[in-house]
Parts: C-alpha cells; sequence; structure tokens
C-alpha cells in the first residue's frame, strides 16, 4: 500500500501521459506547418504594368531632332559647294582673259621671265583644276533618303499601338540620321581639300601676276647688234643703199 498522498501520487501517474500528449501536439504542430509551407498555391495573378509612352514618345522627338540636324547640315554643304563652284568658274574665266592680256603685251623679254610666269600659271590652273573637281565631286552627292508613306505604313498604325508606333518611327528616324551622317562626312572632306587647293590656287595666282608684270614691264632685247640688212628697193632702174632696221 503507498503510503504518499493521493494528489502526488496521481500526478506522478499522469505525468508520462502528459508528456507524450505534449510531444504528439508539438509533433502535429510542426506537420502542420510543413504542410502549410509547402502545400501548393494557385498562382497569383500578375497585374499587367502600363507602359510608359512618354518615354517612347522622348525617344521619337529625339532620333527626330537628329535628323532634322542632319539633314540641314546636308543642305547647307551643298549650298556651300554650289557658290564655291560658281566662284571658281567665274575667276577660271577672269584668269584666262588675264592671261591673253599679258600675252599680248609682252615685249621681247628675257626668257627667264617669260618661263617663270608660265610655270606660275600652269601651277594656278593645276591647283584651281583640282579644287573645282572637289567641289563639283561634292554638289555631284544627291542622293536622300526616303521615308515610307505607303499603304502597309497606314495599316501599321492601325493595328499598332501608340508606343509601338513611336519605336517604328524612332528607328526609322535613326537610319535617316545615319545615312545622312555618312553623307555629310564625305561632303565635309571634299569641301576641307578644295578649301586647301583654293589656299594653293590663291598663292598660285598672285605669284603669277608679279611674273606676269615682270615679263610685260622687262626691257626688251636690244637687238643693236643684231640688225637685219633689208634689200634696197629700186627706184627707176636705180638701186638704193641698202638700209637697216632695228
Amino acid at each position: 500500500r503507498c503510503k504518499m498522498p493521493a494528489a502526488l501520487c496521481l500526478r506522478l501517474c499522469m505525468k508520462p501521459v502528459l508528456l507524450s500528449w505534449k510531444s504528439k501536439m508539438r509533433m502535429s504542430s510542426a506537420f502542420k506547418n510543413f504542410l502549410e509551407e509547402n502545400r501548393v498555391r494557385p498562382p497569383l495573378k500578375r497585374e499587367k504594368k502600363a507602359v510608359d509612352v512618354d518615354k517612347y514618345k522622348f525617344l521619337f522627338e529625339y532620333q527626330k531632332a537628329s535628323f532634322d540636324a542632319e539633314r540641314d547640315r546636308y543642305f547647307k554643304f551643298e549650298d556651300k559647294g554650289a557658290k564655291y563652284l560658281s566662284h571658281i568658274t567665274i575667276f577660271i574665266g577672269l584668269y584666262v582673259f588675264l592671261i591673253k592680256i599679258f600675252t599680248d603685251s609682252a615685249n621681247n623679254s628675257p626668257i627667264l621671265f617669260e618661263l617663270l610666269y608660265f610655270l606660275s600659271v600652269f601651277a594656278t590652273v593645276f591647283f584651281g583644276g583640282r579644287a573645282w573637281m572637289a567641289i563639283f565631286r561634292c554638289v555631284k552627292i544627291n542622293s536622300f533618303f526616303k521615308m515610307p508613306c505607303d499603304e502597309e505604313l497606314i495599316m501599321f498604325f492601325k493595328k499598332n499601338k501608340r508606343d509601338g508606333v513611336y519605336l517604328y518611327l524612332s528607328k526609322l528616324y535613326s537610319k535617316a540620321t545615319m545615312f545622312y551622317e555618312e553623307k555629310n562626312l564625305e561632303r565635309g572632306q571634299l569641301l576641307a581639300t578644295a578649301h586647301k587647293q583654293i589656299i594653293a590656287t590663291g598663292f598660285a595666282f598672285v605669284v603669277s601676276v608679279v611674273f606676269g608684270l615682270l615679263w610685260v614691264c622687262a626691257p626688251a632685247k636690244s637687238l643693236t647688234n643684231q640688225q637685219a640688212t633689208l634689200p634696197a628697193p629700186l627706184h627707176n632702174g636705180v638701186k638704193d643703199e641698202p638700209t637697216t632696221r632695228r
């Protein structure tokens, strides 16, 4: 017979049962948590993000501004080349007229001045011709980039949203800008070459004018020692004395 109090005895007897019940409860809660964490959930519906139309609009405006700038440079190069070409053409005509004046006014001057004059004339014509050819090639570049304007473009506008239209037009303007950049680079190089040749032409022109003035103003060769004897004319059958010409 147990001499312990009934309450203590009951407590000792129920302790294993309580411990077993608590462990089962802990295991069941852990299992529930595990199932909750690994439960297959239905996919959440993703909200569609709003398209930033202003971003595509800014890209379109930027590409259009770049295109307009390059196209304006293209036509400025063309106008500049046309002006240079007309000026050089007028200069060549006046220079030919000046050469004719010097040639007609020249006396029997020393051969050195004549040789220097014609060498300077050759240099002027050579550099002037090269400048004229470079400017002519610059003006001859007259290709253009044609933007599409057909029925296909209209259908594209109808089927696509505004952001897609902005992107498509931005790509077109980008291609056109690169086209005009290439042509402007070529024209700029030709005009730079023509500018150098024009400077050389001006220098050769000044030298030719100086030598032309020396050729015209130089004293004539002395012919005192080179008198040519002419036959005397006959007057009534009488032969006159021979005369000389200087």
